[in-house]
């Protein structure tokens, strides 16, 4: 590689064959840009040089431009043009994100409404890229019913450059089939997939599955055997779900899987018998799962009960629908012991009727937990004894769930140990101002040193409403904010 200044050397001294009349270094003299070129120490600084010039930038831009992620739409004709002049960057790209909207970030098109209609020009000009990428390692697609890309000639020329591919993330949310679209859909992602059997990390939302979209997804998920990770959004109809989640369960086998991930399922008639069994064998053949992530799910059985000891799984995240508020969940029946020991992430949200039923120091690695949302009294006992059983906790949204409480008086000891920052310090304040009856609060916070804060509401007096009492000098330089009638808030001295 050159240096900054051997660059702009090489390009001063081409300056009689440049055909470019608007050459710098023929109205500057050469020292000039050899003074810039040594302060230059970051590739972009280079870079701005390059554009000072034609001469300057086909000499530089070549052997320093790095499109190591490149992200655009598919009719970006004026991007895909660059390539053929300029073989160099063909192994510079790593990643590649094509999307037929305006906007080219993973999330932000969902946001917009405006679908722009697919140049006819522009996707020749794609596939005539894609065989070119021999480095190409990742590839995400966000497509619309507009664009009718055809994903089995997406995968014929990316197959052609000879990559390996290890990452696919397709997002066909938005893609509103007609019968004919929907069935070419199904053979064209198990095609793109299957020509990759290097793959590693899969991705693949689709709205609508119909019965053989589901079976031609499963026998392509059955035929890569090297995935690590794999986030999927399952059938969205009734009729489908439930076989789709026994045969997900059932005939798939991917030895090196440690995290998986079923989003998306909006239908609330899931039924866990169904396929209940299919999913304890399936933790007992993956024991190197590590994290297993499940929206929507009906907790009425033991999911997880058999898993191996030898189990490495570390983060369990199962959201409920609201129909699950008036189901009873035992932790406890679910979580075997040698398997809670080894969590650090638990979450638990959208059902209320919960017990933990686990020993205490039974959740002894927990670092971060998400818990369900507390609507009564009654339901303070079972978080006594997950303090217990999670003595490392070091995030939780507790405070926010006792929000919801409009009859708890005091609050004693519930951050026991707890780092918090200063700006989550006055969130979990602004929390305890929603609970009314709150008269009485005390914490042991680290947060600059070990702190005790005791806090007695005054409800005779609003304009004094507060009485706040520290062990720590350090608590000195804040003051409570009587701005906000009720405001737990702290605030830093000026």
């Amino acid at each position: 590689m050159y240096s900054a200044s051997d660059r702009v050397v090489t390009a001063c001294s081409s300056v009689e064959d440049s055909p470019h009349p608007d050459f710098m270094a023929s109205i500057f003299p050469i020292e000039l840009f050899l003074n810039v070129a040594s302060l230059i120490e970051r590739r972009n600084d280079l870079l701005a040089l390059a554009f000072t010039c034609h001469a300057l930038y086909d000499i530089l831009v070549p052997d320093y431009v790095d499109f190591v992620e490149l992200q655009s739409p598919i009719f970006n004709n004026a991007l895909w043009t660059r390539f053929p002049e300029r073989p160099i960057l063909y192994d510079r790209v790593r990643s590649l994100e094509l999307t037929d909207t305006t906007t080219n970030g993973i999330h932000r098109y969902h946001l917009l409404q405006e679908v722009l209609l697919p140049n006819p020009i522009a996707e020749p000009l794609v596939y005539t890229v894609l065989p070119h990428l021999k480095n190409l390692r990742c590839f995400k697609g966000f497509f619309t019913s507009s664009s009718k890309i055809s994903l089995s000639r997406l995968a014929q020329y990316l197959k052609q450059s000879g990559c390996i591919l290890e990452e696919l993330d397709l997002d066909l949310q938005k893609c509103i089939y007609t019968d004919y679209y929907r069935s070419i859909r199904c053979s064209s992602i198990s095609s793109f997939a299957l020509e990759m059997p290097s793959l590693k990390k899969l991705s693949i939302s689709v709205s609508d599955y119909d019965k053989p979209e589901a079976d031609g997804l499963i026998h392509m998920l059955s035929r890569l055997p090297n995935l690590s990770y794999l986030n999927l959004s399952p059938p969205n109809r009734d009729d489908h779900i439930n076989d789709f989640l026994h045969d997900l369960f059932s005939k798939c086998n991917w030895p090196k899987l440690k995290h998986m991930v079923l989003k998306q399922i909006y239908q609330p008639n899931v039924i866990v018998e169904s396929y209940g069994n299919a999913m304890s064998d399936f933790f007992m053949r993956h024991p190197e799962l590590e994290s297993f992530y499940i929206d929507n799910m009906l907790f009425s059985g033991c999911f997880v009960k058999d898993a191996t000891s030898s189990s490495k799984l570390k983060a369990l995240h199962f959201m409920f629908p609201d129909p699950a508020a008036s189901i009873f969940v035992q932790i406890g029946r679910v979580l075997p012991n040698y398997l809670a020991k080894n969590l650090v992430h638990l979450s638990l949200i959208g059902i209320s009727n919960v017990r933990l039923g686990i020993e205490p120091n039974g959740l002894c690695s927990l670092e971060t937990c998400s818990l369900p949302r507390i609507v009564s009294e009654t339901q303070l006992s079972w978080m006594a004894e997950f303090v217990k059983a999670a003595p490392n906790l070091k995030k939780c949204s507790v405070i926010q769930l006792l929000s919801t409480l409009r009859h708890l008086t005091h609050l004693i000891n519930l951050l026991s140990n707890i780092d918090i920052s200063e700006s989550s310090g006055l969130d979990i304040f602004a929390c305890l101002y929603e609970i009314p009856s709150l008269i009485y609060f005390n914490a042991m916070i680290n947060s600059e040193g070990r702190q005790f804060i005791r806090i007695l509401r005054n409800m005779e007096s609003p304009q004094l409403s507060y009485e706040m009492i520290s062990r720590s000098m350090s608590l000195a330089k804040y003051e409570l904010d009587y701005t906000k009638w009720g405001g737990f808030l702290l605030r830093r001295n000026v």
